[in-house]
This record gives C-alpha cells, sequence and structure tokens, in this order.
C-alpha cells in the first residue's frame, strides 16, 4: 500500500482526515481499547500490536487495522515508528 492509497481507502471509509505520528524506539503503550475503529499506515519502523490470542506485527508499506472495543497493547520497534493514523466511529456488526 502507499500512502497515496491509504488515503484514498481511509476516506472511502468513512474515517477522518490521516494525522502523521512519531514513536520513539521501544516505545510501550499498556492495555487499552479504543471506542472508535483506527487504521495506520506504517511508513517507517515497526509497530506491534498484542491482544490475549494475537500479535501481529506491522512495517513499513503496511496497513494496521484495530477495531473499536479490541483490547490490545502496542509496542514500537527499536528503530521508532513513523506512521499515518485515522479514526471513524465505531461500526455495528451487520448480520
Amino acid at each position: 500500500m502507499t500512502e497515496d492509497e491509504f488515503r484514498l481507502f481511509a476516506e472511502k471509509e468513512g474515517y477522518t482526515a490521516p494525522e502523521f505520528k512519531t514513536q520513539p524506539p521501544n516505545a510501550f503503550f499498556d492495555q487499552h481499547a479504543h471506542k472508535d475503529d483506527l487504521i495506520a499506515f506504517i511508513q517507517d519502523g515497526e509497530f506491534i500490536v498484542e491482544t490475549d490470542k494475537n500479535r501481529k506485527s506491522f512495517k513499513a508499506g503496511e496497513l494496521c487495522i484495530v477495531e473499536a472495543g479490541l483490547v490490545h497493547t502496542d509496542c514500537v520497534g527499536r528503530d521508532g515508528a513513523k506512521y499515518l493514523m485515522a479514526w471513524r466511529a465505531a461500526q455495528t456488526p451487520t448480520a
């Protein structure tokens, strides 16, 4: 995925305008959940999302999706991370 593709995807899917973020090496965010859906496009470095059932590493060019209410921790790789992130109101699952 490219940055342009990410921006188009975010707009099409109803997310806010993407914001640029940076995190220092080895940053850690304790267990939490978001009230809204989150997407992040990793531009540089590594971002790791871990739940009680899964651990997923995201690197440059990859899309990270965290649904509202998902309890997780986040950590950043040894080189830090640069990414774009966007939010949207939680989506109600359809039957």
